[in-house]
């Protein structure tokens, strides 16, 4: 009796210990969290694009996409050393420490006059956070830009 509750108190650890262990796979990344975008939504509808970032006086986040009719394209222009906060969109394209944001689509051309960016993660690699603003079209039409959200290269 006393071999028989020896091997089934070995068994039950056996099958313990090796229901415990399991491989680690450090390259099992989900892609959505490395992945680079920016999207927003105009009017009504969600547009997401491959994000790129330029270097300049300013950094520059931009995406785009389409052609003719569908083309699409936003940009957001904020300091070249960003940092975790929200700031306001202002039109003030000789100030190198401003937030800017700008929009094309067909007939809708127009800087953002008002609403925000937020920088949630800015370190040394990766720059993400959210946004919306408005501007008028040049048409005497108001343009809002809604849901905006990005993830780029630093």
């Amino acid at each position: 009796m006393k071999k028989i509750f020896l091997a089934i108190v070995v068994l039950v650890l056996l099958s313990v210990t090796s229901s415990s262990c399991s491989k680690s796979d450090s390259s099992a990344v989900s892609p959505a969290n490395n992945e680079l975008f920016i999207q927003y939504k105009y009017n009504g509808v969600v547009y997401k694009h491959t994000v790129e970032t330029l270097n300049s006086l300013k950094k520059n986040i931009l995406g785009y996409s389409g052609a003719d009719n569908t083309y699409k394209r936003i940009s957001l222009n904020i300091p070249l050393v960003p940092v975790a906060g929200t700031f306001s969109v202002v039109d003030q394209p000789s100030n190198v420490n401003s937030y800017e944001a700008l929009f094309e689509s067909g007939t809708d051309y127009f800087y953002g006059t008002s609403g925000n960016i937020t920088i949630s993660v800015s370190n040394s690699t990766i720059i993400e956070g959210t946004f919306q603003f408005s501007g008028d079209n040049g048409s005497g039409n108001v343009v809002v830009i809604t849901e905006g959200s990005f993830r780029a290269n630093k």
